[in-house]
């Protein structure tokens, strides 16, 4: 058979199309994973945990009246499959932190750790079982992550109105910020400008949401 047989040329172009499908594509796929606010916009916002008496970490000390009623606080339970879903996605997407994070600091934290995915030196890490507190410094602001999964509950157990928030971002004096509940914790990411005047960024709600979806997922000592 000739190597210019029309059957040959056939054969190697499908060989090609195959390739080009099932090796070529692979990467891009590979690219692809639901950032934080993506995270936070999807996740569920059904009935509002019931909370015991049993999960309070505060006593009230003053008999609420009529008019006012304590907020109690409780410890709510994580998400646990979906922040390994959330950080397996990030693994798969090759989305990882730049350096890695304290291993003493994770381990004591019995919670989904959000972080930048980009970590400059001197970032610290610190936290105890149920809370977090991260700090990190970039070019012209620091920021300051803080995480705890001790609420204060304030709405009727079961109460259908009281569903999740989505992600509220706001301006402060020396900067922006952002806050939110993902996997069943509590969230704020606080930038802090060196000019907050003159700097364009500290001033912008797009700038923010960028800072937040450059964050990913560290399971924490629970997982």
């Amino acid at each position: 058979m000739r190597r210019n047989d029309p059957v040959t040329i056939l054969g190697k172009g499908l060989i090609a199309l195959f390739f080009s499908i099932n090796f070529l594509s692979t990467p891009a796929a590979a690219q692809s994973a639901p950032t934080i606010s993506q995270l936070v916009a999807n996740q569920n916002r059904g009935t509002a945990p019931a909370l015991t008496n049993e999960r309070s970490v505060m006593k009230q000390q003053v008999r609420p009246t009529g008019e006012f009623r304590l907020a109690r606080q409780v410890r709510v339970d994580i998400d646990w499959a979906a922040a390994r879903t959330a950080a397996r996605n990030f693994s798969a997407a090759k989305r990882n932190f730049s350096q890695p994070l304290d291993k003493l600091a994770v381990s004591q934290i019995n919670m989904p750790i959000l972080m930048p995915e980009k970590l400059p030196s001197g970032t610290l890490l610190m936290g105890k079982d149920y809370y977090y507190h991260g700090v990190t410094r970039h070019n012209g602001y620091g920021l300051s992550i803080h995480g705890t999964c001790i609420l204060s509950e304030v709405r009727t157990p079961g109460d259908k109105k009281a569903g999740v928030q989505d992600m509220h971002i706001f301006q402060t004096e020396d900067g922006m910020a952002a806050s939110f509940s993902l996997f069943g914790a509590a969230y704020s990411v606080m930038m802090v400008c060196d000019d907050p005047k003159n700097d364009k960024r500290c001033s912008s709600q797009a700038y923010m949401k960028q800072i937040v979806d450059g964050m990913i997922v560290s399971l924490g000592g629970g997982a």
